[in-house]
């Protein structure tokens, strides 16, 4: 009888196995021998082709790839690192991976709660864990949210998205915005609808930080990165990191050529644990294995409990409307009805072509990544793009690349090929055009613009200051520069984002119209005292306050119902009396 090779290896290595090590000696076996290569070299060529060729038209920089199939792993670099030293991208580069943290932030809190013994679970009460009366803005929230509602995105809060774009205080920890919490407006009723939410990742983070005694970063390092041998992983904390050597350079599409991302951006603190992760290849190729062997690592220890693990893959919140075509990773020629989307703790769940899915993107402005798990096919594809900021182009490039692959690996004939990876979307389905509502900007009477100019802050968004430079307003907010543009009614302006470039991408829709958001400035008889800038719900400011001001500590459940700006005065006149 011919033994293969492999087998008679695995025979030879089991027979110096002593009995108290047999289980962990087999599964390191496993993980030893079984380095095949995941596709065939005339595979890996036909996939190579087709990556490169998406890359080319959808004006990709540099591209990271893992993919692994049980113990057997393809680990590939794509382009440019840096297109200035003509450095490549390898298996050892790191790529910001954006909300793919989630899942890691999820895992966290999964050790974390086993290592209570139960005391803390998916369902205990925020409010308890932090030992805080009025976390949020009203007594249904502060008493009944879980943990489960945060990692769910099940709170229906503003997700805050232009504070974090246009950058926070250096001294504006994760336990001072749990403090402010209670003045984040509401976008959704409670518990009624997915809202997408990267500041409850925040307070996800900051659990943690209680749980553990120790900070978020940490604790990631100890209990996840070094158990799993992901020893190159980190997180990102400056801007000046995304210009190392060891990583891939953020890069954004302008009139037609690539440039460099704009630095300043690549600083999400303190909401680190929704999106501040750095990986490579390589190490995510570790996480996916572990993933797929229900919490086991490479030394076959069991990292995190394999209950629990599970229990992030759940199904905790429904996707619908336009979020399940969003979400989708549906084949489109499929019908939608075959479909079912939905979100865990990190994770988005439905399927492909009859396959259970376990998957989440991520996005910090050039950096858009990817991670789809088969879970019953022992199957994982991880990718990360550093370019070209054009969301929607990463989106696709990335999408493209991974129906390609599943299609091979599922042992299915792929619907797409190197001629239509470059029309993919655009002859499956139509673009989606959100209206721009800008009617409004037509304005027949002179606006008295000095009287807007001045300093605004909020609670819960940074320092706006608006200057006027001869018949324009212009607004900052940290990062954020734009024009205030007069609208038909003297006190309502419409906010245009001028920089950074990839927030004006990102207020595009699909017929290149800018997306523009409502400033409607508080006026009495002799003053302006504050706006609301409505993104996704109005936040208000006041006129000469500022954010770093210290807020007092207050039971201010009952006014929040009714109005901020109420809470805002009342500090104003609390300060006064004082001084």
């Amino acid at each position: 009888m011919v033994i293969h090779p492999v087998v008679a290896n695995y025979i030879s290595l089991q027979d110096r196995c002593t009995d108290r090590m047999e289980k962990l000696c087999i599964f390191m076996m496993l993980f030893g021998i079984l380095q095949a290569h995941v596709f065939e070299s005339n595979i890996e060529k036909d996939i190579e082709m087709f990556i490169k060729e998406t890359m080319r038209c959808h004006h990709v920089p540099g591209l990271t790839l893992a993919v692994v199939s049980g113990n057997q792993s393809w680990i590939k670099g794509f382009g440019l690192a840096d297109m200035d030293t003509m450095r490549p991208v390898n298996e050892h580069t790191l790529f910001s991976i954006g909300s793919v943290t989630k899942g890691f932030t999820a895992t966290l809190l999964a050790v974390l709660t086993s290592e209570t013994n139960n005391e803390i679970t998916w369902n205990s009460k925020v409010s308890e864990i932090i030992g805080e009366t009025d976390l949020f803005g009203d007594t249904v929230r502060t008493t009944m949210t879980t943990v489960r509602d945060l990692l769910s995105h099940r709170t229906g809060l503003s997700g805050l998205f232009y504070g974090l774009v246009s950058g926070y205080p250096s001294n504006f920890t994760k336990a001072e915005m749990t403090r402010r919490m209670q003045f984040i407006p509401e976008v959704k009723p409670f518990r009624d609808d997915f809202y997408y939410n990267n500041i409850m990742y925040t307070l996800a983070g900051h659990l943690a930080e209680i749980i553990g005694n120790d900070t978020w970063e940490n604790l990631t390092r100890t209990k996840l990165l070094q158990p799993l041998n992901m020893m190159n992983t980190t997180f990102l904390e400056e801007p000046s990191q995304v210009t190392a050597d060891n990583i891939a350079k953020p890069y954004v599409l302008k009139n037609g050529q690539l440039i460099n991302s704009t630095k300043s951006l690549y600083r999400i603190y303190p909401s680190e644990p929704s999106g501040a992760i750095l990986s490579s290849a390589e190490d995510m190729a570790k996480w996916i294995r572990t993933l797929l062997q229900g919490g086991i690592n490479h030394l076959g220890i069991q990292v995190v409990e394999e209950k629990l693990l599970k229990e992030t893959f759940g199904t905790y919140n429904r996707l619908s409307g336009p979020l399940e075509e969003l979400f989708s990773l549906r084949k489109p020629t499929f019908p939608v009805d075959e479909i079912f989307v939905g979100y865990g703790y990190g994770w988005i769940i439905g399927f492909y072509r009859g396959y259970k899915i376990i998957w989440h993107g991520g996005g910090v402005f050039a950096y858009v990544s990817l991670l789809w798990i088969y879970p019953d096919m022992n199957i994982g594809i991880y990718a990360s793009v550093n370019g070209p900021g054009v969301t929607q182009y990463s989106i696709d490039t990335l999408r493209t690349i991974f129906f390609y692959i599943s299609d091979i690996l599922l042992g299915e004939e792929p619907w797409l090929n190197a001629t239509t990876a470059c029309t993919f979307p655009g002859k499956w389905k139509n673009a989606t055009v959100h209206p721009v509502s800008n009617d409004d900007l037509d304005h027949p009477f002179d606006v008295i613009l000095d009287r807007y100019v001045g300093n605004y802050s909020s609670l819960v968004f940074p320092h706006v200051q608006i200057t006027r430079d001869e018949n324009l307003l212009r607004f900052q907010c940290n990062r954020i520069l734009g024009i205030l543009h007069p609208t038909n009614k003297a006190s309502k302006f419409k906010l245009e984002v001028t920089e950074p470039w990839e927030i004006v991408l990102s207020n595009r829709n699909a017929n290149n119209e800018t997306t523009m958001f409502p400033v409607d400035f508080d006026v009495n008889e002799t003053s302006v005292t504050g706006f609301n800038w409505t993104t996704d719900a109005p936040i208000p400011f006041l006129r000469d306050w500022h954010f770093n001001d210290r807020i007092p500590v207050t039971n201010s459940n009952s006014i929040l119902r009714y109005s901020h700006c109420i809470i805002l005065l009342c500090f104003i006149l609390f300060k006064t009396i004082i001084i």
